[in-house]
Formats: C-alpha cells, sequence, structure tokens
C-alpha cells in the first residue's frame, strides 16, 4: 500500500535548550526578521540547531546550495511558529545602514519553553 509523502517536520530534533541557547545568544537589540538583511536571526537558529544558512540563504547560487535553501526555509518555519507562540517577539528599531530614521523589523528574546509571554 501507498502513503502520501509528507514533508519533514521542521521542529525535528529542536529542543527546549535550542531555545534557551538562542535566546542567551541573542543581541539585546534584536536580529532583523527579513531574510535578506545582515544578521537576520535565522542565521543564529540555523547554528544553533545544526542547519546552517548563511546570509541570504533563500538564493540558490552563488555558493549557496540546494541544502543551505532547504534549511533557510525550515528555519523560516520555526521562526514563525517562535513568533506566534511567544518565544521570540517582534519590534522595531532604527536601521542601522539608513538614514532618515528608516526602522527595521527586528525580533528579541521572548518567553522560553515553558514560561509565561514577555513583552517586547
Amino acid at each position: 500500500m501507498a502513503t502520501a509523502w509528507q514533508p519533514p517536520d521542521a521542529f525535528d530534533g529542536v529542543t527546549a535548550a535550542h531555545v534557551a541557547s538562542v535566546h542567551a545568544a541573542m543581541d539585546p537589540d534584536g536580529h532583523p526578521v527579513d531574510r535578506q538583511s545582515e544578521g537576520w536571526v535565522g542565521e543564529l537558529i540555523g547554528e544553533v540547531i545544526g542547519a546552517p544558512v548563511g546570509y541570504r540563504a533563500d538564493r540558490v547560487g552563488k555558493g549557496r546550495t540546494e541544502e543551505i535553501a532547504a534549511n533557510a526555509a525550515r528555519v523560516d518555519v520555526i521562526i514563525q511558529k517562535w513568533i506566534k507562540e511567544g518565544v521570540l517577539l517582534v519590534g522595531e528599531r532604527k536601521h542601522p545602514n539608513r538614514r532618515g530614521g528608516a526602522m527595521q523589523s527586528v525580533v528579541r528574546r521572548g518567553a522560553g519553553v515553558g514560561e509565561v509571554r514577555g513583552e517586547f
């Protein structure tokens, strides 16, 4: 009997210890949410969970492999879930590389696994 293909679970192997490690390593000023921004939070998460993504990992080519692009897609799923669950909190900060008061969406440390949600 054939079974339908199921995509891998983005959270396979991701533990509460990974959340704690990401929180401990986060910059207090936050990390950009946008994949194309230098310092993207996904780079940190990928490093901690053993799924390296690299800068601008959404594009294959120019040294980026399909594995790195797949890791970036996996990390995106994790980021969105952690935002939804309050593990990461979304806010804004003054963009470090733009003039005129441009703002940048960032995430900061939220609640750890089993903790009450914090506020940005």
